[in-house]
Formats: C-alpha cells, structure tokens, sequence
C-alpha cells in the first residue's frame, strides 16, 4: 500500500473519528506550503516544502501530521514531522504509516505512541494549558537583568524603571508590533517614544508601552544585546517578556522560523508571504538597477523599509525570509533581489569584500580604518549597522566617546556624514560579468 492509499485509506479516516473536519472549526489541511522551492536558474523553482496535513482549529494551527506508507516504519516520518512544527512554530506534530501515531511536544521534548488522534479541543487544551502570567527572570546576558510581569496573549505596562547605565528594551507599539531598542537614558527615551521622536517605527504605532527592560553595566552592551534580540522570531520575543526561559531555549533549537502573518492578523505560509511581497515591490522600485541605487543611500533604504514595514513587511518577516532562502549571512537587500528577480544572495562578507577594493582607491587611510570597522559592525550584525542613526553610536564606540578625536581624524561631522553614506553603494553594485 503506498502511502497515497495509506492516507485515503487509515490516515484520513482516523483524523475524522477524532473530530477533525468535524468539529466546528475544526479544519484539515492537506499538502500545506511551508516553503518556496529552490530557484534552479531562469527564475525557474524546484518542488515546494510541504507539509502533508496541519490540523487547524478557531483559526490556529495546532499540529503537523507526517505521513508515510503502510509498510514504512512509523518512526519515518518524524525528521520531517519535527522540521515542519519548527517551521511552522507549531507545537504538537505526529508522525503515522497508518498503523500507528508516533507523538512529539516541541517545547517539552516528550516523544510516545498514541492509540489515537487528540480531538481538536483536547489539542487546544493540551497546547495552551500553560499559558498564563508569569514573572519574568534573567535571560540572555550574563550581565542584563530582565524586568517585568507579563501573559502570553497581554502584555503589562512596566511604569518602574531601575537605575543603569545602559538598557535594551522593548516596546508594545499600537498596532500590536514590538520595537526593540537600546538607550542610556530609558526614562528620556520613552518620552522620546511617545512624542513621535524616538524611531520612525514608533511614531506611525502610538501609543507605545514599555514591556520588557533589561539593564546593562556598559552601553556598548546594551547595543549588542540590543542587536541580538533584534533579529529574533516574534515567538523568541513572546518567550523573552514572559521569562518562558525553556520555551526560549526550545524556540532558539527548533523554532527557526516564524509564522508570516496577514495585515488582518491571521498567519500565512512563507510561500504566501514571499507572493505578497512580489506583487507589492513594484510599487518601491521599477528595476534591479532602482533598487540597488534606493538601497545604497541610508535614507533612500530606509524609507524603502518604513514603506515595507507600512505595507506589513517588516523588519522581522524579512529577516526571517533570510533564514528561509538560507541568506542569514547575507543583507536584506539579497531578500528582496532574490524575491523581485531571482538573483543569488552574496554574504555580507563578500560584500565588504568588494566594497575595499573601491574604498582603498577613493579614502585615506583614517577614513579606511573607520569603515573598516564599520564593516565589521556590517558584516557580524547586517545592514542596520548602516543606517544612518547608527553612525554617532559607531564613531562613539571607535574611537572611546570622544568624538572631538572623530573630527580630528576623519573632518567636520557633515563630513563624516558624507562619507559614511558614500562609501555603501560600494556594498550594492553590480558586478561586472567576468
């Protein structure tokens, strides 16, 4: 029996006696996409990621069912069965050949047969029984401490803020999103914050609320942490404010990817994202060379990214499409390449690379030392280390808070600003064909 008749024959059949398809709301979905395939050349792609049933109830993806045929073992299945829940950030996923069901909880590890399905309620409960309020405790550096008492779904304002002298933090923003950021002066900040001047991505999404603080001995701390936490997956995030330190640790093994989610809320596969993304980048750009000419000027690339963010890209969705189309090592700007015209994705490594041999010819050797450094910055921790608010904590960190020492060595700030813009089209040029 091959595994199309195992499905038809004991797979579907065993779903529907637990109630799936069933029970109000409940829902089967078969052949579900998870990714795009791998471009093989000529923008053409190879077969899609998929999985074989993710069972759906209210509205919510609460497991992946993998299958295989009758005569396969029935643990088969379960490589795949645990990189799709990861994927797909699911918690629950089975493995079956139809004669059996082999069980895993991705947060908890637990692995087992069943004798049968969980009905769509029993999932519901088994997968958010533990959601709730919680305290938060120590995460992440050794030298941060966490701060705030949240629930998973509701996230409590925290009005009290410790004394330090730097802090990562981050925001609720009204539109449900988080901000994350770095300061010394989080008091200052937060003002900042709700008087729309703190971030461009804050003052679209007033009201803002403080939801999680760490505190740091050093700024330059902060700022890394602050980078860290950036990048990850809002699930991460969530796992971070509640101080769900085993869930975090869960999320950062399996996890690696995060749901994509429509303007009205409801989550999309990564394949429905990128098709969304592809129809709206039309409306930024109009070829390949327009977009490496936007992308090459920090204000330029930023108002691309305030427009994407506008339009329900942000920051977060793109960088998690990095992880997808395996460009993690690679700038945003290969996404949105890759997604717009199929090109191939360059690390940031090999970006700055090339970006040397222009700079060696058109900067002094002051100027060369700076953006060496400043491409260390953009190669460890991506393209944001280029935007344009980042070049005073840059010049801070170079050269020891003293930028009288700045001036000295590299000119006038007008100066410094010029050739911190200037010199990152050298990053996005096309190359020439050898």
């Amino acid at each position: 029996m091959n595994e199309a008749e195992t499905r038809a024959e004991h797979i579907d059949p065993a779903l529907k006696a637990a109630g799936w398809d069933v029970a109000d709301g409940s829902r089967i979905r078969r052949e579900y996409p998870i990714t795009l395939g791998l471009i093989e050349g000529h923008g053409k792609r190879g077969k899609a990621l998929t999985a074989d049933y993710v069972l759906e109830y209210r509205n919510t993806k609460l497991a992946v069912v993998e299958a295989k045929a009758w005569d396969k073992p029935l643990t088969e299945g379960v490589g795949q069965a645990k990189d799709y829940a990861g994927k797909l950030e699911i918690r629950y996923t089975y493995a079956t050949n139809g004669q059996g069901i082999y069980s895993i909880d991705m947060v908890t590890g637990s692995e087992g047969e069943l004798t049968q399905y969980p009905t769509p309620d029993e999932l519901w409960n088994l997968t958010f029984a533990s959601t709730g309020s919680a305290t938060a405790a120590s995460a992440g550096s050794a030298t941060g401490q966490s701060t705030g008492q949240h629930s998973e779904t509701h996230f409590e304002e925290i009005t009290e803020i410790k004394d330090a002298f730097g802090y990562m933090y981050i925001l609720g923003c009204g539109d449900g999103s988080f901000y994350t950021g770095s300061t010394k002066n989080l008091r200052l900040r937060m003002e900042q914050h709700n008087t729309q001047a703190g971030a461009r991505h804050t003052a679209a999404r007033l009201p803002v609320t403080l939801i999680y603080y760490e505190t740091f001995t050093r700024i330059d701390e902060a700022f890394a942490r602050e980078e860290q936490v950036q990048g990850w997956s809002r699930a991460k995030k969530i796992a971070l404010i509640n101080g769900s330190i085993d869930l975090l640790k869960q999320l950062s093994r399996n996890m690696t990817v995060t749901s994509f989610w429509h303007p009205d809320g409801t989550p999309m596969s990564a394949q429905q994202f990128m098709e969304m993304l592809f129809g709206k980048l039309p409306e930024f750009f109009k070829n390949e060379e327009e977009l490496r000419a936007v992308w090459s000027l920090p204000a330029t690339r930023a108002k691309l990214l305030q427009g994407l963010a506008e339009k329900d890209f942000d920051h977060d969705q793109l960088a998690e499409m990095q992880k997808i189309i395996d460009a993690e090592k690679s700038d945003l700007f290969d996404v949105l390449a890759h997604v717009a015209y199929a090109l191939p994705s360059l690390t940031r490594e090999e970006r700055a690379a090339k970006a040397r041999v222009n700079i060696t010819q058109r900067f002094n050797s002051k100027q060369q030392t700076f953006l060496d450094f400043v491409l260390a910055h953009y190669i460890n921790l991506g393209v944001e280390e280029l935007a344009q608010e980042k070049l005073s904590p840059l010049l801070k960190l170079k050269y020891h808070d003293s930028l009288p020492d700045a001036v000295a060595d590299l000119g006038k700030p007008e100066e410094i600003g010029i050739i911190f813009a200037g010199f990152q089209k050298y990053l996005y040029q096309q190359q020439a064909m050898a």
